[in-house]
């Protein structure tokens, strides 16, 4: 990643961090412009990678760099919340964050498009009316 940011010359855009507390992301997420949830392509991502991450972005209206995996890319696609990359190709990744930071009505309205679907489609007490659903269908 440090080569990317290097490379493309970033080092105004990024700040690394380390470590920080829960409680506090919210904090950091809103001080950013874009949020990144690259996961590799490994089974268990390929699978049903669902990273809280993602969805932490979305509800704080920021665009998101994701992988273009099955699951996490088809909420990307559906809610129009972002730009799906090759997670191991650091050129691609670039790109989408250069593209994002370049086009910021764009990026805007991809951020704005998140919170929506959290809103509408993710939040928990949506999730909990889909299981709620699900059990009552499964007792009839």
């Amino acid at each position: 990643m440090y080569r990317i940011y290097k490379f493309n010359r970033l080092e105004q855009f990024v700040e690394f961090l380390g470590f920080v507390p829960h409680k506090e992301i919210p904090k950091y997420i809103n001080a950013c412009d874009i949020g990144t949830v690259l996961l590799f392509p490994t089974p268990r991502f390929i699978k049903t990678p669902y990273p809280i991450k993602l969805f932490e972005y979305m509800i704080c209206s920021k665009p998101v760099i994701a992988s273009d995996l099955p699951s996490m890319g088809k909420i990307v696609k559906e809610a129009g919340c972002g730009v799906l990359v090759d997670p191991t190709d650091v050129d691609e990744i670039a790109d989408g964050i250069t593209y994002l930071l370049n086009h910021p009505e764009e990026a805007k309205k991809m951020g704005e498009n998140g919170r929506i679907a959290v809103e509408e489609k993710y939040s928990w007490e949506r999730m909990e009316e889909r299981l709620l659903k699900i059990y009552k269908d499964i007792i009839s």
